[in-house]
């Protein structure tokens, strides 16, 4: 057996092989992880083409000689190869987001074996229409030159690139897996059923490029309609971010105008009470003025309702969110124990605090409950922000359904983004989020990096406030 191995390792080590090979090692390993911009990233990046390349062609020659034994191997050998070592590597050595990584990988794979079999089809035709001028090896020269369709799949994989996009929803995966799987299956069954036929004539092979060309095209097709469907997708996103940090502009320009103005009041009010007690102690009503004082402090000046922890960015978010929460005559339970400066955008904290807090205050007005409260707790614990938002739940709502964050709003197709904003920042910031029901109460949990290059200039100086 190892001599038949042997054997096979020969016949692959064919100059065309290698060459169609080393492009589609270059591919995977470009597509699934780009190298940086360094001397090392480069010089790791060649050794992983070149192990990837002759892993490729070890595993070609071992199905090659299981064939023998095994007839489905026949015509397959290179196909397994390819179809084992891109998951192989994918699964390793590709970091991207688990979605992304398999729709990228599977399609550079089926365009891969789409090309393999387009070379073969029209080099075979190209040998049959050249017989006449000898010394040339038009076969391999043939397969050498289709694979420019290899290289310029991958291009447009590296220019439009999806793994900077973490919100890829379910059915756009599945079109484009599916898709893949779909043509690379067709691939296989051709190859079973002509690869013990002998050599084929020219209407078939006619046939059999044409073939492979519409599927390389469905290829390609899906994976561009999927790239701009997650880009149309994630400018939503960005829109509802943006929209996000308006309103939280708005809110506290109408909160500073209504303090301000509350202010003037509070001052003139001090000024005639003021004037007043003067006026008492003038006339030497000491013991009215001692009433007077006395009566004053125990009618204390109410307070603004002000959330006030020392960090800017998140006392905006938090004050808004209370404006809206007293709105609805909701109770809230905030306890903010947090560093002045925090390693994260403006528009990130408001996106996550007030998404989270506005599906609390949501549920409570659709659910119309006696207890209206939610409890919001933010506070760094180890390396990371930890941030909690609970809010009550009538007894007999459907947790599964509920677990599964399906917007009940009837314009669904423009609902349900909060929660998907959430987990594209929180997985933007090296953090995870869970929620859970315990005892008819939904929590929603937080936690995201605050170690990161940004924060090592941050200034970490404590402040907090628990209201």
């Amino acid at each position: 057996m190892f001599n038949e191995f042997l054997n096979f390792l020969q016949i692959v080590l064919n100059y065309a092989i290698i060459v169609q090979t080393l492009i589609i090692s270059t591919a995977v390993v470009m597509i699934l992880s780009p190298y940086k911009r360094s001397i090392k990233s480069l010089l790791f990046t060649l050794l992983k083409i070149v192990v990837f390349c002759v892993a490729e062609l070890f595993m070609a020659a071992f199905f090659g000689m299981l064939a023998r034994y095994v007839p489905f191997f026949m015509g397959n050998n290179f196909l397994f190869g390819y179809i084992i070592g891109v998951a192989i590597y994918a699964m390793f050595f590709c970091k991207y987001k688990r979605r992304t990584k398999w729709m990228m990988a599977s399609s550079i794979l089926a365009v891969s074996l789409m090309t393999l079999e387009i070379g073969a089809a029209f080099s075979m035709l190209l040998e049959s229409s050249m017989q006449s001028v000898t010394g040339v090896d038009w076969m391999g020269m043939g397969k050498c030159l289709f694979m420019t369709l290899v290289v310029g799949f991958a291009i447009l994989q590296m220019v439009f690139s999806m793994r900077d996009y973490a919100t890829v929803p379910p059915v756009t995966f599945w079109l484009v897996v599916g898709s893949n799987i779909f043509t690379s299956a067709l691939n296989f069954i051709y190859e079973a059923i002509f690869a013990g036929m002998g050599r084929p004539d020219n209407d078939r092979l006619i046939f059999a490029g044409i073939f492979f060309v519409t599927l390389y095209l469905v290829n390609l097709a899906s994976y561009m309609l999927t790239y701009f469907l997650c880009k149309e997708r994630e400018a939503v996103v960005i829109l509802q971010g943006e929209k996000r940090q308006a309103e939280l502009n708005a809110e506290m320009m109408r909160m500073s105008e209504k303090n301000l103005e509350y202010l003037r009041q509070l001052k003139h009010d001090i000024g005639n009470q003021y004037a007043y007690a003067s006026v008492l102690m003038e006339n030497g009503q000491y013991e009215e003025a001692k009433k007077f004082f006395k009566e004053m402090g125990d009618s204390a000046v109410v307070p603004l309702f002000y959330v006030d922890s020392g960090n800017k960015s998140i006392d905006a978010i938090l004050n808004m969110e209370l404006s809206k929460a007293n709105s609805h005559d909701i109770k809230t339970d905030i306890s903010v124990v947090v560093p002045p400066h925090l390693p994260f955008s403006d528009n990130a904290l408001c996106s996550i605090i007030s998404n989270l807090v506005d599906n609390a205050i949501e549920a409570l007005i659709r659910y119309d409950l006696a207890e209206k409260c939610i409890k919001v707790v933010i506070h760094p614990r180890t390396d990371y922000l930890y941030i909690l938002v609970e809010n009550p739940l009538p007894p007999d709502v459907d947790k599964a359904a509920l677990l599964k964050l399906h917007t009940s709003k009837r314009d669904d197709a423009n609902h349900g983004i909060g929660t998907q904003i959430v987990k594209r920042l929180v997985e933007e910031y090296n953090g995870y989020i869970t929620y859970q029901i315990e005892e008819d109460k939904f929590f929603a949990e937080v936690m995201i990096s605050i170690i990161d290059d940004k924060a090592k200039t941050a200034d970490y100086n404590e402040g907090g406030v628990t209201l």
